[in-house]
């Protein structure tokens, strides 16, 4: 099915007209995924909750090309914001051209699943209700040829930022939000929604590392609450995940925590360990994760227990 690749500049006036005009009204309630089928049809499926992308037939979203794993991707919700992570596939993924082992979905992302592969476009629907989103997108959603063999993501530049940033007031309208390598002006209703990831060494195959999510307007009060929330997610994202700990825990400056150890299979003969640390402070929701191999998870996963029960959250 051919369709075009960009909006024109009439099309894309009248896409912000439509967002300016629902900005302060409304709420984040969907997100909605436009992919090719085998044939050419091209197919937009709006979801509410947490779905999975990939090859195998239990994905929410099936993505039938050799280059897609199993089990490629993962889009859930985090507090008020969505975010996809790949599933430690074997030929990565791409927002926007740049590879990501996790990112937030901001508006409208374009998402492919290897170098060359196949193109999913996200995009997160702002809507007074679920029976207004399908016209708005739609008119908004941009036409894209969904797979081209020769189409290769740009090489991927440094990411920022790699400290907590501040926010300080000015007299512009609005807020200069200072990070370590930019700054840039924030109106009302805006706010930083970081997610951090630290490199650690290459091991049995994996590039381990420890994603750090923050979620500064969460409704949890007790860590456990929003643990429990968010192993549910988890549980109804990974068709034959099994939970192995489930415990209170604490980090080394006292603070209270919980912690979640699970294994599962994101592809045939691989079996992977996740690790995740839930914190709640003044406000602030935090998740730490980090996965292993069979294997890493007595040789690498010690340290990296101890780096993650040594965050000290600064709501």
């Amino acid at each position: 099915m051919a369709i075009t690749s960009e909006l024109s500049a009439e099309e894309r006036l009248h896409s912000r007209e439509n967002t300016d005009a629902m900005a302060g009204t409304t709420s984040i309630s969907s997100i909605t995924v436009q992919y090719e089928r085998p044939g050419g049809q091209v197919v937009e499926e709006h979801f509410t909750d947490t779905f999975t992308i990939g090859r195998d037939a239990r994905c929410n979203v099936r993505i039938d090309a050799p280059v897609v794993s199993s089990m490629h991707a993962r889009v859930s919700r985090l507090g008020g914001d969505w975010q996809i992570q790949d599933l430690y596939s074997r030929n990565g993924l791409f927002v926007d051209g740049q590879p990501i082992q996790q990112a937030v979905v901001q508006g409208q992302v374009q998402v492919q699943f290897g170098q060359g592969g196949p193109v999913v476009v996200l995009r997160v629907d702002v809507s007074a209700s679920m029976q207004e989103a399908p016209e708005t997108l739609q008119s908004t959603l941009p036409s894209m040829p969904l797979y081209s063999p020769r189409r290769t993501p740009p090489s991927p530049e440094r990411s920022v930022p790699s400290v907590p940033a501040a926010v300080t007031p000015t007299d512009e309208q609005g807020e200069r939000y200072e990070a370590d390598r930019f700054s840039l002006l924030l109106p009302e209703g805006w706010h930083d929604k970081t997610v951090y990831t630290l490199l650690g060494p290459l091991s049995d195959g994996i590039q381990h590392n420890i994603t750090v999510s923050l979620d500064p307007e969460t409704p949890f009060e007790a860590v456990k609450d929003f643990a429990e929330e968010q192993v549910q997610a988890l549980e109804n994202s990974l068709p034959g995940m099994w939970l192995l700990k489930k415990e209170a825990a604490q980090l080394a400056n006292g603070t209270p925590a919980y912690r979640v150890i699970f294994k599962w299979a994101p592809a045939e003969e691989q079996t992977l360990f996740q690790q995740h640390v839930y914190v709640v402070e003044e406000g602030t929701a935090y998740s730490l994760t980090a996965s292993f191999s069979r294997k890493t998870r007595k040789t690498v996963g010690p340290e990296v227990t101890r780096i993650m029960l040594g965050f000290e959250p600064k709501p």
